[in-house]
């Protein structure tokens, strides 16, 4: 095989997994019924990594427990379903683990008038089911060189784990992992459906951290595709239906994780995170931060994607981002009428975080720490204006949704800590002031999830909800915390009937359908 034929499908096939992150059997294991049992703690495994160990260890059972048992009261208005996903590998890993490498398992905690309700369950991906009939793993993970026999014959050398997030549109449970296709899920018992490319439209990998416009119903979503280099932006209407699909060309290939979308606009963060196929034809994950150049910013027109300009911005990366909206300009002198302006949140950290380290020396150095930070556009100008909100380091960024692309006033965020999370952060985005929830010794958090109280008016006006690891006793809850107070002493907090490992990224399910 020709050296540049070799180079191509390498890519090719790199670029179909895409890599990254927070990356089904045949028959599952027999769920249990009113019964409260507790989950095999498999955190004792012979393994160096981590991410097997303690609460980031996997669990074995899949559970059905009705009638949980609550500490406080349940707010008479919070009906649905909480859903949320992560990482849980059925097998030992094969080679070096990475928390990102473990199968989707999600976790959902239904609340409804006849009580509470939990189940588990795997989401039976291609590679799930293939390793299920093997009884091992199959897959190496991202910190292994990849498989270069898959790769030389173009085949996907890592697995579709759809163990990210999730979320629910056109009456769909999605679950999301953004180097490949989501993985649709029935909403009453979890059961996997299939993947889903939108009757083979969306051919591109799916973010996942699409956005549902709260005015149209519409979800934009993306993938990148480092070989060519570009991003691929579809939007899909109200019902699910598959409108259009635009290729963004970017100047190197580069990995983005999360957008932002307002009214008129997409925003892309374009960090200096690069694909090189040299480290990879050399056996080393593919993928450097390069300080020396600039992050820069997409600005793609939703009425016509294919409009887009770049806004250049000090060096960063960014995983996450909290939402952004249009504002306007003072009137130009002249007859013109003035652009305005974007105004952008996130979590911004100086360069790719080092526990997240997948070779480079630099990168293992390089702060953990990410900060609220907010970029503002000036349409006009083409100049961008950077300012940090908030000292205390912050992540996984949540906000009431009914807010997304438009102006809002709170953002919610989890404190991390050496373990994962120790509580949240309420910041005021106009006024600058931050109120905190701090566990106490021994209790950890994961993403709080914002739920809004039905037909209210006030942007705050709702529950946090989070999954909380208790290390003295090995079991894990639910708690419920009133986000308007966001007082310290949840209203609520629910008994699981095992431990959930900590995960990535969960979304609510206002109502539950027969489907």
């Amino acid at each position: 095989m020709i050296p540049m034929r070799r180079v191509f499908l390498a890519q090719a096939s790199i670029a179909a997994a895409a890599w990254f992150h927070p990356r089904s059997g045949l028959s599952f294991a027999e769920t249990i019924d009113n019964n409260w049992e507790e989950q095999e703690n498999t955190a004792d495994r012979n393994t160096s990594s981590r991410f097997l160990q303690g609460n980031f260890a996997p669990v074995d059972r899949e559970l059905n427990v009705p009638n949980l048992p609550v500490e406080g009261e349940i707010p008479k208005t919070l009906r649905g379903m909480l859903v949320r996903n992560g990482p849980n590998p059925q097998f030992h890993p094969k080679g070096k683990y990475h928390w990102f490498d473990g199968d989707g398992m999600l976790h959902a905690v239904s609340f409804t008038d006849d009580g509470v309700h939990y189940q588990n369950r795997y989401v039976a991906t291609e590679g799930f089911l293939k390793e299920k009939r093997a009884g091992r793993a199959l897959y190496r993970g991202l910190l292994e060189p990849p498989d270069v026999a898959l790769a030389l014959a173009g085949l996907n050398p890592y697995k579709n784990s759809a163990n990210t997030s999730v979320v629910f549109h056109g009456n769909r449970l999605l679950a999301l992992w953004e180097a490949g296709l989501p993985y649709e899920l029935q909403l009453k018992n979890l059961e996997t459906v299939g993947p889903t490319d939108f009757s083979g439209k969306v051919t591109h990998p799916f973010t996942a951290h699409p956005k549902i416009d709260p005015k149209t119903g519409e979800m934009v979503t993306f993938g990148y595709v480092p070989n060519e280099p570009i991003l691929m932006m579809s939007e899909i209407d109200r019902t699910g239906a598959w409108v259009r699909t635009t290729k963004i060309p970017i100047d190197k290939p580069t990995m983005v994780h999360d957008f932002a979308i307002t009214e008129n606009y997409a925003i892309f963060p374009i960090c200096p995170l690069r694909f090189e196929v040299s480290r990879l034809l050399s056996g080393v994950v593919p993928w450097h931060f390069d300080q020396s150049a600039p992050t820069r910013f997409a600005v793609v027109s939703r009425k016509d994607p294919t409009q887009v300009r770049f806004f250049e911005a000090t060096t960063c990366f960014v995983f996450h981002l909290l939402n952004a909206f249009e504002s306007h300009n003072a009137p130009s002198d002249t007859a013109q009428k003035p652009l305005g302006q974007i105004e952008l949140v996130g979590c911004r950290y100086e360069q790719f975080p080092g526990s997240l380290n997948f070779g480079d020396s630099d990168d293992a150095t390089a702060s953990d720490q990410a900060v609220p930070y907010r970029w503002v556009f000036d349409l006009d100008s083409g100049r961008v204006r950077e300012e940090l909100l908030d000292e205390v380091p912050a992540e996984f960024p949540r906000i009431n949704e009914a807010y997304t692309g438009a102006p809002n006033r709170y953002g919610f965020f989890g404190l991390g800590d050496d373990e994962f999370f120790h509580g949240f952060k309420k910041l005021d985005l106009r006024d600058g002031h931050a109120s905190m929830i701090q566990m106490e010794n021994g209790v950890h958090c994961g993403e709080g999830i914002f739920v809004p109280v039905p037909s209210s008016k006030d942007e705050d006006s709702g529950w946090l909800l989070s999954f909380v690891y208790l290390t003295i006793t090995g079991r894990s809850e639910l708690w419920i915390f009133d986000a308007k107070s966001f007082s310290p002493q949840p209203v609520a907090k629910v008994k699981l009937p095992g431990r959930v490992p900590y995960g990535f990224h969960g979304t609510w399910v206002p109502t539950i359908s027969d489907s």
